[in-house]
């Protein structure tokens, strides 16, 4: 998953929330997505086994990709995604959360 900064400010650490659909709307799985930087206190709200490093802040502009996992297994590919929830550390040691229902993104496949 790619996460574009489109914030004002340069990112730290960010967690996101990922849930999937199948083509009449149906929940199939939710993927945490984190992204770390090691020198850096963020108390993560979501749990995962997985966790990119940010070798540096990410500014504005800029984007980096971002690994996620889940262990659901499902029977078809997903038709639909939402960004359910968001949470970033900024360089000045602030930090914000969004919880968000009503985002979503169609479906791109990259690569197989």
């Amino acid at each position: 998953m790619t996460f574009h900064n489109h914030l004002k400010r340069k990112i730290l650490a960010l967690e996101f929330l990922v849930e999937y659909f199948d083509r009449e709307g149906n929940p199939l799985t939710r993927v945490p997505y984190i992204a770390l930087n090691a020198n850096q206190k963020f108390r993560s709200e979501l749990r995962s086994e997985v966790s990119e490093h940010l070798k540096k802040a990410l500014p504005p502009g800029k984007a980096v990709y971002i690994i996620g996992e889940s262990f659901t297994l499902v029977n078809e590919c997903p038709a639909k995604a939402s960004l359910t929830f968001l949470h970033v550390l900024f360089d000045d040691a602030e930090t914000a959360q969004w919880k968000m229902n009503e985002w979503s993104t169609s479906h791109v496949i990259r690569s197989i």
